[in-house]
């Protein structure tokens, strides 16, 4: 496989060029919930479908799913489409056909036309690399059971494709697919090498397994197909998203499939012109869709690639979610000008505030430690640090509040669901382990991890002094950000 950039924009040209034997032409989203009346015509090549969190990208996404293949469950999501009459036009080989699906009340679907007879794909890398993980870990015996299945190795022409896209030296890459297994008919594993350390899934990090996860997923597309991609850039570098969305032109191109995608990664719609773009709004009770949409829309949607001014280093997932959702409430120009990136731990923030230079005014680092950090001796850092609020580390200080059964109404408020389904959720994830005990959370609710942290943190920052000692991290925050 060739891998120049020039290789690759020339798949970007011909997929906006190409006609499609089976795609979307118009989806009318009149009875979508969330979503205000509309017709919409769908660009011929690819659509992005772009927008903040909470909007309803996933559940129009989700509509058109439900239309191309009523039965196929997107992992418990269709509870979004309850109520709903979904319909869309479709063209298959130049015959056009309505499509029309009926969600009841109950959640049963009547199909109100004679059925899709063309072949999509949904594909949520993040959301699948998670459930495997988790398959992974709770079982003991999985390594055992994986004995008896032959992987296979991938070719040189495939090993580069997966270095293009992971920016790895990676030197092999074998895929076991174990049928039947943890509710999939093909559960992927993985084991790579890079030089002499091999590593599988469960030691994978979150971005390298989502981006493996999703070559994979792409490897088996259809052709003549619809792909609708979930969010590609969660847990993904901006240099990964921008390598894995030429990987997704390419099969994309070569197998004539239209391609759908949810993000809020301006990386991933670098290559879209504004007239396959979607832009969905939410101004009131309803979502609007707008269309065409300028790239300066766009920049000021999601922002225009990396222009953050410097480093927020933090000791874990949790923490990050924490910050994030503390700079949303309390200091949102503070969340666009630093990238906020996972250590590791604590000892690894250490490390980088004493290892790394000081630089001009170009970059600035700055080390976020948890709370329960405080009365360490850290020494004299060449950079500045900070503690998050309280005396705890964030995910203790967030299970106080989860656990008092008056915070639920709250919580329904902050996440828009009912209270019987926040208890039940918190109920389900009692017993599990501190480091996953809120993705069960997000997993049972439906929702993006950095909303429900915001939800957390909403509710938390509502009790005793929280508020306080927030406002005055923040304020010493800002004050290390002008120096």
């Amino acid at each position: 496989m060739n891998l120049r950039h020039a290789r690759f924009q020339d798949f970007w040209r011909r997929l906006f060029n190409r006609t499609y034997p089976c795609r979307i032409k118009a989806v009318n989203t009149a009875t979508l919930a969330c979503i205000a009346d509309a017709n919409l015509a769908v660009p011929n090549g690819p659509l992005a479908i772009i927008g903040g969190n909470g909007v309803g990208k996933s559940t129009l996404a989700l509509a058109i799913a439900e239309l191309l293949d009523p039965e196929n469950v997107v992992w418990g999501l269709h509870k979004r489409l309850t109520g709903s009459l979904s319909s869309a036009m479709c063209e298959r080989e130049g015959n056009d056909f309505q499509l029309r699906v009926d969600v009841a009340a109950d959640g049963s679907r009547t199909r109100r036309d004679d059925g899709f007879a063309g072949s999509s794909i949904w594909i949520d890398a993040a959301q699948l690399a998670h459930h495997c993980r988790r398959a992974i870990d709770d079982d003991a015996d999985f390594q055992e059971n994986l004995a008896g299945i032959s992987g296979s190795v991938l070719s040189n022409d495939d090993l580069d494709i997966v270095q293009y896209v992971t920016g790895r030296r990676v030197t092999s890459c074998e895929i076991y697919e174990v049928s039947d297994y943890a509710g999939l008919e093909r559960f992927p594993y993985f084991r790579i090498s890079c030089g002499d350390l091999t590593y599988g899934s469960e030691r994978m990090g979150f971005g390298e397994l989502s981006l493996i996860t999703l070559y994979w997923s792409l490897r088996s597309a259809e052709a003549n197909s619809i792909l609708i991609l979930e969010e590609p850039e969660t847990h993904i570098s901006p240099r990964s998203q921008s390598a894995i969305m030429d990987y997704v032109a390419r099969i994309c191109v070569e197998r004539s499939i239209q391609l759908i995608v949810t993000t809020h990664s301006p990386t991933v719609v670098q290559n879209f012109p504004p007239e396959n773009v979607w832009q969905l709004i939410r101004p009131g009770d309803k979502t609007t869709i707008l269309s065409p949409v300028s790239n300066a829309t766009v920049s000021q949607l999601l922002g225009s690639g990396i222009r953050y001014s410097g480093a927020l280093l933090v000791e874990d997932l949790a923490a990050k979610y924490f910050l994030l959702a503390l700079l949303f409430l309390l200091a949102r120009e503070l969340r666009s000008q630093f990238e906020i990136v996972v250590a590791g731990s604590a000892g690894a923030i250490d490390t980088a505030l004493n290892a790394m230079p000081r630089t001009g005014d170009w970059l600035r680092i700055i080390g976020i430690y948890d709370g329960d950090q405080r009365n360490q001796n850290r020494g004299n850092p060449k950079w500045p640090l900070v503690y998050l609020p309280s005396e705890s580390a964030p995910e203790p200080l967030i299970v106080d509040v989860v656990n008092n059964p008056a915070m639920a109404a709250q919580l329904a408020n902050a996440l828009q669901r009912s209270e019987t389904d926040v208890l039940t959720a918190l109920d389900g994830a009692q017993g599990r382990d501190g480091h996953d005990w809120w993705h069960e959370i997000a997993r049972s609710l439906d929702v993006a991890h950095e909303m429900l942290w915001q939800a957390f943190v909403s509710v938390w920052l509502g009790q005793g002094t929280n508020r306080n000692d927030a406002e005055a991290m923040i304020e010493r925050l800002r004050a290390e950000a002008a120096c």
